[in-house]
């Protein structure tokens, strides 16, 4: 082994040429190199995943639910007439989706606010974690299951995608009355068609439909055997509503009245009602001082139909419930019963005819 070694530069040499000082003396050291025996570690490659599929490659070529194209997520496991997708309404947007039929419809999105683009990638991690991640790595959605015990993923028939171990996760849904207590069975609708394949599901518009996969309706495909909220109209004598009890079907304010929003109420009173129509725009909140509210008679709250309320409550009580609370936007009182409703949201009022239904609109807080 050689080391060299720069000689020393006397710092006031004008030549910058190596010069010594005459009472420098110097000592020649020897130089030992010890040479020690090493190994070197290859880094671990990462665990392979469970299961992993990419968003790349050839679409459909039929189209899907609101014009939609998408392509099927190959590996999970799935009855017919289901499966698991990725679909997009606008080009490299898409939602991770589950379809039900030959043209599918969606009945569920993991991502409906946050799509993905090409290149996404669905991985089912070996920690049992199932993740949707962006082309860029970014997470988008997971199902936080990490150290469970999952080692499979599985579309079922009920159209629940579950993670698998010795049990399933499941969304296990019942009907239940407003008290809370179980109601048993409940006949919403007899299919038309002799078809075994059916579903309910809450749409992008609030409502409630159930839909029928058979080669013998109309369209050969899908047909709506039920509405919750419906026109007085509706060719579906099952219909339990009308649209007025739909909360958003007069956008963010207005009275509606068979099927029709009629009015915008104010403090000047009901106006004729356009889709500019809005509840008051509430300032800081004083905690009950100073809040002022202008009355309706004779409308509903959407939610009024479906709870109990509280009472029996004086009129008073109920307002000063809704002034101390910041987020009341408004109450509402039935004067024959004493019953009061606090609304944070207002919506559709739906118009009802009596006139000791009254709503209180809260101006300032």
């Amino acid at each position: 082994m050689y080391e060299s070694h720069e000689l020393a530069r006397h710092p006031y040499s004008k030549d910058n040429s190596p010069s010594f000082s005459p009472t420098m003396s110097i000592a020649i050291v020897p130089v030992f190199f010890i040479i020690l025996p090493y190994t070197v570690q290859a880094a671990s490659a990462p665990s392979k995943p469970i299961f992993q599929f990419i968003n790349e490659g050839d679409l459909n070529m039929y189209s899907g639910e609101y014009s939609s194209t998408f392509r099927n997520v190959r590996g999970v496991d799935a009855p017919d007439r289901m499966g698991l997708f990725f679909y997009n309404n606008t080009p490299n947007t898409y939602t991770l989706a589950v379809g039900v039929g030959f043209i599918p419809l969606w009945v569920w999105g993991a991502n409906r606010n946050n799509p993905v683009h090409e290149g996404a990638t669905l991985t089912l991690q070996k920690d049992g974690n199932l993740v949707l991640t962006n082309a860029n790595r970014d997470v988008v959605w997971q199902k936080n299951t990490a150290n469970k015990g999952v080692i499979g993923i599985k579309l079922i028939d009920t159209g629940n995608l579950v993670l698998l171990d010795d049990q399933a996760y499941e969304l296990h849904l019942e009907y239940s009355s407003v008290d809370g207590e179980t109601a048993g069975d409940y006949v919403l609708a007899t299919t038309k068609y002799g078809s075994t394949f059916s579903f309910i599901r809450l749409d992008y518009d609030g409502n409630v439909r159930i839909y029928t996969y058979s080669d013998k309706t109309p369209d050969g495909i899908w047909a709506v055997e039920f509405v919750l909220f419906n026109k007085d109209n509706s060719p579906f004598s099952s219909s339990l509503e009308t649209e007025c009890q739909l909360p958003e079907r007069c956008g963010n304010f207005g009275v509606c009245y068979k099927d029709q929003c009629v009015a915008c109420p104010s403090p000047k009173g009901l106006l004729g009602w356009t889709e500019t129509c809005q509840a008051p725009r509430l300032c800081a909140c004083s905690g009950g001082k100073m809040v002022k509210y202008y009355k309706i008679e004779g409308v509903e709250h959407f939610t009024s139909k479906y709870t109990k309320g509280e009472g029996p409550i004086r009129e008073s009580e109920c307002g000063n419930k809704c002034s101390k609370d910041c987020k009341c936007s408004g109450y509402f009182y039935h004067q024959e019963t004493a019953r009061c409703w606090i609304a944070y949201d207002l919506k559709t009022l739906t118009k009802s005819g009596n006139s000791k239904h009254v709503a209180y609109i809260k101006m300032s807080g």
